[in-house]
């Protein structure tokens, strides 16, 4: 393993009701803070079956080591949540603006609630999470200090916004993460594999390590990758690395089209046919 600085690189309404007070949970930690102390939050936003969840138990263990490094007065950490959204819809809906406009009106209340004009503001974003926020990004009028994803299926095309809107963008990808792959085979239309192969330019940071797209946001992966990244703004690089060429994937997701569009004719004539 290897070390090297950033620096140096360059739903239902019941459902919507129950992040709302998830929400207030966070939001009440934060009032209890001087504001003008706080120099850096970190705001988490979980994928579409990942859950809020897992980002809190994520959020535990580098609430932990914020403690023993004494900055945790310095430093919030809140979790953005919005409503589940099944893989049905993931893979067939093409309007998530309910869900995008949820998570817009939480970073700007959270951002808003601090004074210190210094202010750091950093983004995590897990699979569909990077989505969301790619989307929302260019509208939230924030420049951000990192922007880190994991596990992203975000495209090219809205990851433009999101470099124009940091520092440091960093994005992790999984060696083993055939989820992404999956999802871009499926809906290469609007799903990308650049959480597996990576964003692939010189402005966007690619770390590759061996994991799957649920251990990306596995405790002892922040433990040993993410909390890196926030108390020292260095990245632990791993021998993670791509295992079949970029281009075996687009050719497996074209072959399944014409796959598809060559039993249409087949299936129909079986139709008509049929007594």
């Amino acid at each position: 393993m290897s070390t090297y600085n950033l620096d140096d690189s360059f739903s239902s309404s019941s459902k919507e009701i129950e992040s709302i007070e998830f929400l207030q949970d966070d939001l009440e930690e934060i009032r209890g803070s001087n504001y003008s102390n706080i120099s850096e939050i970190y705001i988490f936003i979980h994928g579409i079956r990942s859950s809020s969840s897992s980002f809190d138990g994520c959020r535990e263990v580098v609430q932990s080591h914020l403690i023993d490094a004494g900055i945790n007065k310095k430093v919030e950490l809140v979790v953005v949540r919005y409503e589940r959204i099944s893989a049905f819809r993931a893979l067939f809906c093409k309007n998530f603006s309910k869900a995008e406009n949820f998570v817009s009106c939480q970073i700007t209340n959270i951002i808003e609630k601090y004074t210190n004009e210094k202010l750091k503001v950093n983004i995590i974003a897990h699979s569909f999470g990077s989505r969301i926020f790619s989307r929302i990004c260019g509208d939230l009028n924030t420049h951000f200090e990192k922007i880190i994803f994991l596990g992203s299926v975000s495209r090219d095309s809205l990851s433009v916004s999101v470099e124009k809107s940091c520092n440091i963008f960093l994005n992790i990808c999984g060696a083993r993460d055939y989820i992404v792959l999956l999802a871009y085979i499926l809906r290469g239309n609007f799903y990308s594999y650049n959480g597996y192969f990576g964003f692939r330019t010189g402005t966007i940071i690619d770390a590759f390590y061996e994991a799957n797209h649920g251990m990306l946001i596995d405790k002892e992966f922040f433990r040993l990758h993410i909390i890196p990244i926030i108390l020292k703004d260095s990245i632990i690089k791993s021998n993670g690395r791509k295992r079949i060429k970029e281009t075996s994937v687009i050719n497996i997701r074209r072959f399944l089209i014409i796959l598809v569009f060559a039993a249409l004719p087949l299936i129909l004539i079986m139709f008509l046919l049929w007594e």
